[in-house]
């Protein structure tokens, strides 16, 4: 076994999400962070990723063969009790004619085995999810180690996400009742509500927004894409025009899609367009449900896709050095506006629609 140091820092979000801050998630450097198991040399535990692409593994992944696995050097979690649950997602797939599973344990100090998970790779990168509940022995400090069955071939690992689940949201306000588009204004007849969520209707949907204004803020949403769908999230935006120039506009797009394969880096998944491009590559396939928060204090711009910051930026130095799309974008130098979401005729959905004002907030809806 080779013992290594673990960089893990966990921020509680209070509303059943706290995010996991993984240390070197991509496995693109010295693995420096992480305890290794079995017959595993450290030189052969990482290798060149075959066929990855932004949005599956670029760089190198880990390679996992026979019994082998790999722990986190601290605990991941302080505390999993029963109603919680560790979320976990990644991106997966076999090599070398694998036959094999990969098992995500949450584990004691002394490597016994506290709750379980099981995941499939399959030929093709794809990322994956699971997730494993919390129980009467996770009640303490756990360890996160990812192991295989089997022995031949490989399975290959990246892009590690992890958040914990449950309990309460302290300071959050719901925008969204689950039935209907109270509190919505411009194109109501544009969207509709299906099974408590928000659906732009494919075809016709355009802009639609909060009656109400925020400076600063929390915005947390899942949200839910078809193959190719395009839609964006309008934060500090006026009633009427386009929130990508007129406030911003964070990018909502199946970045995986072959159409899109050409965008401008501010184009992709979680961009603010036209200004700061995202970390691609954590995004879920279409038609699962991903969870996205996105924080706006002042200038400083932060978006967590699936338990992983994929854009930290302050937008100032960038409108003053020249936005990177060539075109004036005065609008981020709002203060305040409504929030919103950014219809083009693609079936996309949302739901769990929540705000926690940061600071004091008096504006008038």
């Amino acid at each position: 076994m080779i013992t290594l140091v673990l960089m893990t820092t966990t921020t509680w979000c209070a509303g059943g999400v706290e995010a996991i801050a993984v240390a070197d998630p991509a496995f693109d450097a010295a693995l420096t962070t992480w305890v290794l198991e079995g017959e595993l040399p450290l030189e052969d535990a990482c290798l060149e990723t075959p066929d990855g692409t932004p949005d599956t593994s670029t760089g190198q992944c880990l390679a996992l063969r026979g019994e082998q696995a790999i722990r986190t050097c601290g605990p991941i979690v302080g505390s999993l009790p029963p109603g919680r649950s560790l979320d976990i997602n990644l991106s997966l797939r076999e090599h070398q004619a694998a036959e094999a599973l990969l098992q995500l344990q949450l584990v004691d100090e002394e490597g016994k085995v506290l709750a379980i998970a099981v995941l499939e790779p399959g030929p093709e990168w794809e990322r994956q999810r699971v997730s494993i509940d919390g129980n009467d022995k996770t009640v303490d400090a756990s360890w996160l180690r990812l192991g295989r069955t089997g022995e031949t071939g490989q399975i290959l690992v990246d892009n590690i996400a992890m958040e914990r689940l449950g309990g309460p949201e302290e300071g959050f306000v719901s925008l969204f009742n689950g039935k209907t588009l109270d509190g919505w204004v411009r194109d109501t007849e544009g969207y509709e509500v299906i099974d408590g969520a928000i659906r732009c209707k494919p075809a016709s949907g355009g802009d639609l927004r909060t009656t109400g204004q925020y400076e600063d803020f929390v915005f947390r949403f899942e949200f839910q894409m078809v193959p190719g769908a395009n839609n964006g999230i309008a934060v500090r935006a006026p009633i009427e025009g386009n929130a990508a120039y007129l406030g911003m506009e964070i990018q909502v797009i199946d970045s995986t899609a072959p159409g899109y394969a050409n965008l401008k880096p501010w184009q992709f998944h979680g961009s603010a367009y036209g200004l700061a491009a995202a970390e691609r590559g954590w995004l879920l396939p279409p038609s699962e449900w991903n969870r996205e928060e996105i924080r706006l204090e002042g200038d400083h711009l932060t978006v967590t896709l699936n338990g992983h910051v994929i854009l930290d930026e302050h937008i100032n130095p960038i409108l003053e050095a020249g936005p990177p799309s060539g075109s004036e974008h005065e609008g981020a130098r709002r203060t305040s506006g409504h929030i919103g979401f950014c219809g083009h005729g693609s079936d996309v959905a949302y739901r769990n629609i929540r705000i926690r004002p940061l600071g004091k907030q008096d504006l008038d809806p």
